[in-house]
């Protein structure tokens, strides 16, 4: 059965369990794995369909995946305001000055070591020319401990599970994400250069509590 857990400093990953196997790559602190097997010392890891090993005594058992990412959240969006960041549409990487919503959350889930570094995950289609709910983002995520659910409705009108910390909603023209202290938190083109943190956490009045939620990536342990 796999279990998920997150490292709790630098530790090399090899293609064997023992030192004298090859070294693939490194995990940083704080990355999640999914462990299917325990064998001595070393874990062995699923990463995108391959299997790996690492130290078992760097790991520790994730018990909230949520909020593994929420607390990410605030620390990304002061930063963001600390740099003036501008709004630029199509941007891949959070390099200081530029930001969007696609980058913004993308940056957050690298943070929390569950997207890879380099990798920008889209509330659009492939193209960017398409918003439907069947071209969305959900349907192409490659983020692990999410499932994807369709929706049409305003916040309020959204089920406590879609509320929690960590749960990411795509707009038709935006997507943000739910911070650990439950308030919404998205980059959009409302601002040029966010030098107010009430740019990206927004008030209940604002685009991201009135604006119908297309699709919520729930953050969950399998």
């Amino acid at each position: 059965m796999i279990t998920h857990y997150k490292t709790i400093r630098r530790v090399n990953y090899r293609t064997g369990p023992g030192a004298k196997y090859t070294r693939v790559g490194i995990l940083q602190p704080g990355a999640i794995v999914k462990v299917v097997l325990v064998k001595g010392k070393w874990a062995k890891f699923v990463s995108n369909n391959k299997y790996y090993y690492c130290s078992f005594k760097f790991l520790k058992r994730a018990e909230d995946y949520g909020a593994i990412v929420a607390k990410e959240v605030l620390p990304m969006a002061k930063l963001v305001v600390k740099n003036k960041a501008a709004h630029v549409s199509g941007a891949y990487d959070y390099t200081g000055p530029k930001i969007n919503c696609s980058v913004f959350v993308s940056a957050i889930l690298q943070k929390a070591g569950v997207l890879p570094k380099g990798i920008t995950v889209y509330h659009t289609s492939k193209n960017h020319k398409k918003t439907s709910v069947g071209n969305c983002v959900h349907n192409r995520l490659k983020v692990d401990h999410y499932s994807w659910h369709k929706t049409n409705h305003i916040h309020k009108n959204l089920s406590s599970t879609y509320k929690k910390p960590g749960c990411i909603y795509v707009y038709a023209s935006s997507m943000a994400i739910v911070g650990k202290d439950g308030c919404i938190y998205g980059c959009h083109s409302s601002g040029s250069k966010y030098t107010k943190l009430s740019m990206i956490k927004h008030k209940k009045n604002t685009y991201e509590y009135t604006a119908p939620v297309l699709a919520v990536g729930v953050p969950h342990i399998d």
